[in-house]
C-alpha cells in the first residue's frame, strides 16, 4: 500500500499560501425560506468555503473549493472529492454541476485540504470541515490526525457573536435615548446657571 505524502505535493506551497488568505467574507443574517443561512469564506487561488446552518446553527453542508479541487460535506452523507475542469469555471465560481466527483473520496484532496484548513483563521466553520476531514483521514486512509476539540466552544462563541448582531439596533437606541436625556438636562442646567 502506496501511502500519499503531502509534504511532496507540488501544490503545496500554492494551497498553504491560499489557506492563510481564507477569510469569512459574508454571513447572512437572515434565514431563506428554507430556514437555512449561508456563510461565504474566500481567499486566493479561487479557493471558496460555502457553509449552510440551520436557526440552530448547525451546519447541514459545506463546499471546499481550492486549486479546481474539491471537498463537499452534507450532513448525514458525509464527505466526498472531486474536481472542476478548467474549461468548466465560469466567472471564477464553479455550479454544482460542474464539479465531476470521485467514486471514492480522493486521499490526496483531503490531505491537500486539511492543510489548507490548518492554515486558514479558525472559526466554527473552517474547524468543522476540518474535524470532519480529519476523521476520515483517520478512519479511511489510516493517516493518524490531529483531532479538532471543543467545536461545541467555537459554536458558543458564534451564537454569543450573533445574539449581539441582534441586540444592536436595541443598543443604539439605548445610546440614543441616555444622549438625549443628558442633552436636555444639561441644556436645562445651562439655562438655569445662566439666567439665575
Amino acid at each position: 500500500m502506496v501511502i500519499f505524502s503531502v509534504q511532496a505535493d507540488p501544490l503545496l506551497p500554492r494551497i498553504l499560501a491560499a489557506g492563510e488568505s481564507l477569510r469569512r467574507i459574508q454571513r447572512s443574517e437572515n434565514l431563506a425560506a428554507d430556514g437555512r443561512r449561508s456563510i461565504w469564506h474566500q481567499g486566493t487561488e479561487l479557493t471558496e468555503l460555502l457553509s449552510w446552518e440551520d436557526r440552530e446553527l448547525a451546519i447541514d453542508r459545506q463546499e471546499l473549493t481550492f486549486l479546481n479541487l474539491v471537498v463537499d460535506y452534507r450532513k448525514g452523507r458525509g464527505l466526498r472529492t472531486g474536481i472542476v475542469p478548467d474549461a468548466e469555471r465560469e466567472n471564477g465560481r464553479p455550479t454544482a454541476d460542474m464539479i465531476e466527483f470521485d467514486v471514492a473520496p480522493s486521499e490526496r484532496i483531503l490531505l491537500l485540504a486539511a492543510q489548507l484548513l490548518r492554515q486558514a483563521k479558525r472559526d466554527y466553520y473552517t474547524q468543522h470541515l476540518l474535524s470532519n476531514i480529519n476523521d476520515l483521514l483517520d478512519s479511511r486512509f489510516s493517516h493518524a490526525q490531529t483531532q479538532v476539540y471543543e467545536l461545541g466552544r467555537w459554536k458558543d462563541r458564534l451564537r454569543r457573536a450573533s445574539a449581539k448582531v441582534r441586540e444592536l439596533p436595541k443598543h443604539r437606541l439605548r445610546i440614543a435615548i441616555y444622549v438625549g436625556t443628558g442633552l436636555v438636562v444639561g441644556a436645562t442646567i445651562a439655562a438655569l446657571v445662566l439666567f439665575l
